[in-house]
C-alpha cells in the first residue's frame, strides 16, 4: 500500500493516478462519501482487490487526492516564475476566462468543492488543505517579490486568492456558460492590482 502519492514515480505512479482519476470522477458526481469503491474500481476498470493494492482505503484515496490537487496548483502557479512582471495581469485575465468556459476547470472546481466540504467533517483534510493553501500562497509571495518591489505583497496574494476562489465558486454555481468571460469590472480590478505605482 501507498503511504505518500508524491514519492511515487514510473509504473506504480501510473496505476496511482488511473485510481485517483476515477475517483475523482466518481466523487464529483457523488461526493466523497457517496461513491462506493466498487464505483471506483469500475470506473478505473480495475478490480477493487488491485486498487486496495495500492490504497489501504477511501481515506487513503481522499488524501491522495488532496495532496495531488495541492501539486497540480503549485505546477500552475509555477507558470507565474517565467513572465515578465507587465504580463502578470493579462495572464491572469486570460486563466480566470479559461476557467470560467472550461470543461476541465469546471469538473476541477467540483472537485475542489468536494474537498472543500470533507474538510469541515475531517481534521486530517483540513490539516492537509491548509498545508497546501500555505505552500501555494509561500510560493506566488516569492514570486512577486522577485518581479515587483513592492510593499503590499501579501495583500496583493490575498486578493488573488479570494479573487480565484469566487470565480471557482461562480463556476460550480453558474455551470459552463458559452462565452462567458471575465467580467470588465474584474478586469480592471486585476490590470489595476499590478499598475505601477505611482
Amino acid at each position: 500500500m501507498i503511504d505518500d502519492y508524491t514519492q511515487l514515480r514510473g509504473r506504480k505512479a501510473l496505476r496511482c493516478s488511473q485510481v485517483l482519476d476515477a475517483a475523482s470522477i466518481c466523487f464529483v458526481d457523488k461526493g466523497f462519501h457517496g461513491a462506493g469503491m466498487a464505483e471506483i474500481a469500475d470506473q478505473a476498470q480495475m478490480s477493487t482487490g488491485h486498487i486496495y493494492h495500492y490504497f489501504r482505503n477511501k481515506d487513503a484515496i481522499i488524501k491522495a487526492i488532496v495532496l495531488r490537487e495541492g501539486q497540480r496548483v503549485l505546477e500552475l502557479v509555477q507558470e507565474l516564475r517565467q513572465l515578465p512582471a507587465d504580463s502578470f495581469a493579462e495572464f491572469l485575465i486570460d486563466r480566470l476566462d479559461e476557467h470560467l468556459i472550461g470543461d476541465e476547470t469546471l469538473f476541477q472546481s467540483r472537485l475542489s468543492f468536494e474537498i472543500l466540504a470533507e474538510s469541515q467533517r475531517n481534521p486530517e483534510i483540513a490539516g492537509l488543505l491548509r498545508e497546501n493553501e500555505s505552500r501555494k500562497t509561500e510560493v506566488i509571495e516569492n514570486i512577486l517579490r522577485e518581479k515587483f518591489d513592492r510593499d503590499d505583497i501579501p495583500d496583493i496574494v490575498d486578493a488573488l486568492n479570494t479573487l480565484f476562489a469566487g470565480v471557482s465558486a461562480s463556476s460550480v454555481r453558474l455551470g459552463k456558460t458559452d462565452g462567458a468571460r471575465l467580467s470588465p469590472a474584474l478586469r480592471r480590478f486585476l490590470r489595476d492590482l499590478f499598475a505601477e505605482k505611482r
